[in-house]
């Protein structure tokens, strides 16, 4: 055409046919061709802007904690009135030295409840040791090593009496198997800085379950 933008081409399918001049290859001088006299060439169609598709850049991987479990939770029956979790903490690997200076956590929601209360080591913040000890005589197959320790251990409350009955009062007894609590617990470790270096451990209790001693071994990963 006479803008140079389109050339008509003979023949396809015995009929003339308009291509873009941006759609084909010229080898030689286009001037010299004859201008088409058959007709105005077609108007282009607005192809519109095209829709750039965004690049999906995937589901980001959680940092593992620098804890990792090696082997547990076990849990072992007992006749102690008490919740007790023996912990093992080892760097690099199962048998690595044990490392110190860690604290455990632990809270407790009743069930039915949505209320969470912390659960204060009975033992008070005593960090992990550098060196392990035994929770049972060693040639017990159910013996294990650890160097923190946690323990619950649920007081009876404080009765004050102000004067002196003139008859005796029945003593109540203190269930403490019922004051450990039918519910849900949350134990977990933390650095000297607070900082939580383990995935968050959870466990049931009620009266009627004498599994109320946990062994866990973690390992420092990094």
């Amino acid at each position: 055409d006479p803008t140079g933008s389109w050339y008509e081409i003979c023949c396809v399918d015995g009929q003339s046919v308009w291509i873009a001049a941006g759609s084909v290859l010229v080898q030689n001088n286009a001037h010299t061709a004859p201008l088409a006299v058959t007709g105005p060439a077609p108007t282009p169609t607005d192809t519109g802007t095209p829709t750039l598709t965004p690049t999906a850049s995937g589901t980001p991987t959680p940092t593992p904690p620098p804890l990792l479990i090696w082997r547990g939770p076990e849990y072992s029956p007992t006749d102690n009135k008490f919740l007790t979790i023996w912990i093992e903490i080892t760097a690099g690997t199962f048998d690595g030295p044990p490392v110190p200076g860690y604290i455990v956590r632990a809270e407790y929601q009743a069930a039915n409840s949505l209320e969470v209360f912390p659960r204060p080591n009975a033992l008070g913040d005593v960090p992990s040791k550098s060196q392990l000890e035994w929770n049972w005589f060693p040639q017990n197959e159910n013996a294990r090593q650890y160097n923190l320790k946690y323990e619950y251990k649920p007081a009876p409350p404080l009765v004050t009496t102000i004067t002196p009955p003139p008859f005796p009062i029945p003593t109540a007894t203190f269930d403490a198997l019922g004051a450990i609590g039918t519910g849900r617990w949350t134990y977990w470790l933390e650095d000297d800085q607070g900082n939580i270096v383990t995935e968050k451990m959870i466990f049931d209790t009620n009266p009627g379950n004498p599994r109320r001693e946990i062994w866990i071994h973690w390992i420092k990963a990094r």
